[in-house]
């Protein structure tokens, strides 16, 4: 399952264990490689991806932290009932928006 098409690599951060993949295109696909990755112990997992855009303000190449994602496809109401709303961790989230801040203010 995995190889070249889609690599998993694990190696050392600051004394810990961090793994580094990449997802099958949808749903389905991303949760059963997850769900794998989750049965194998990982405790954390983050995902940084790439999408496309409708709003006119975004140019490509923008970061976009996400606060909560609008479920609509078929996979991810097997796991919290629809009405549970989706948000990111807030601790991690802050995290990154300050990163973003200062890498942002030594570049300009």
């Amino acid at each position: 399952m995995y190889g070249d098409a889609q690599p998993f690599c694990v190696g050392q951060f600051h004394n810990a264990s961090v793994g580094l993949l990449r997802l099958w295109i949808g749903a389905p696909a991303a949760v059963m490689t997850l769900e794998e990755t989750i049965a194998c112990a990982s405790k954390t997992i983050l995902e940084v991806g790439m999408a496309g855009g409708l709003q006119p303000y975004l140019k490509p190449g923008d970061i976009v932290i996400v606060t909560q994602a609008i479920r609509d496809e078929g996979t991810s109401h097997h796991y919290p009932p629809p009405e549970v709303k989706v948000e990111s961790t807030p601790k991690l989230r802050d995290m990154l928006v300050e990163n973003s801040k200062r890498r942002r203010s030594s570049i300009t």
